[in-house]
């Protein structure tokens, strides 16, 4: 019996005269159809292309990644500089506003001091005062034994003084000039004190000494190494 899905056979086809036609293997026609999409699957494939558009984009990434991180670093380092600058202004200009401060102040008690050596002058040549020589010979011959008796027995006063120390700010808050205290004390190894001055405000003393001349040193050789905006020797109170 024959396939009819067979080709026919060469003894059953029409003879033509020309030479006789090459023999193809059959293929079904779903086979055929497999190896046709297999065939246009190997001429083109979208995954088939090299991936340097992914690499790329992964460098730009990486690039912009890095570039934020540095712009954030040198805005972070630009903002403690001003903001240190900032402070060190603010100090030098509370310290330069105290100075003036104690200046004015000085110059207005001695201004006050003189008014009134001249409102008893004139007082005195108006006759409404003794005359200063008299009333210092007065009391010099009423209590002269007396006080020389007085002053033998009694001992001298405390000295109100605990050496020298050197003068490195001056503050109107004394929470302020202690801070100032420890950090200068840090930085310098030398331990202080913070004193209340006539005028209400607050001196940050370093170091402590035994003369002046010491303190002097000591004061040149901080200024010359720039730890500190003012150096000057100064008398430690005794607190």
């Amino acid at each position: 019996m024959t396939d009819p899905n067979e080709p026919d056979s060469p003894s059953n086809a029409p003879s033509t005269g020309g030479p006789p036609e090459e023999q193809r293997p059959y293929i079904s026609s779903r086979l055929r159809e497999k190896l046709m999409e297999s065939e246009g699957e190997e001429e083109w494939s979208p995954k088939g292309g090299l991936p340097i558009t992914g690499i790329i984009i992964g460098v730009v990434v990486l690039a912009l990644v890095v570039g934020g991180v540095m712009f954030l670093r040198s805005a972070a380092k630009a903002q403690k500089v001003k903001e240190d600058a900032a402070a060190a202004a603010a100090a030098r200009a509370d310290s330069l506003a105290n100075l003036a401060r104690m200046d004015s102040l000085r110059v207005a008690a001695q201004a006050d001091s003189v008014a009134r050596a001249a409102a008893d002058s004139v007082a005195r040549k108006q006759g409404k005062l003794p005359p200063k020589s008299a009333t210092a010979t007065t009391s010099t011959g009423t209590t002269g034994g007396s006080t020389g008796a007085a002053a033998a027995a009694t001992p001298p006063p405390e000295s109100k003084t605990d050496g020298f120390g050197i003068g490195v700010g001056t503050y109107l808050d004394e929470g302020r000039a202690k801070s100032e205290l420890d950090r200068l004390s840090g930085s310098t190894s030398l331990a202080g004190m913070v004193a209340p001055t006539k005028d209400g405000s607050f001196q940050v003393i370093l170091g402590k000494f035994a003369s002046r001349g010491a303190a002097d040193k000591k004061a040149v050789a901080l200024a010359d190494s720039g730890l500190v905006r003012e150096a000057h020797v100064v008398v430690r109170p005794k607190l």
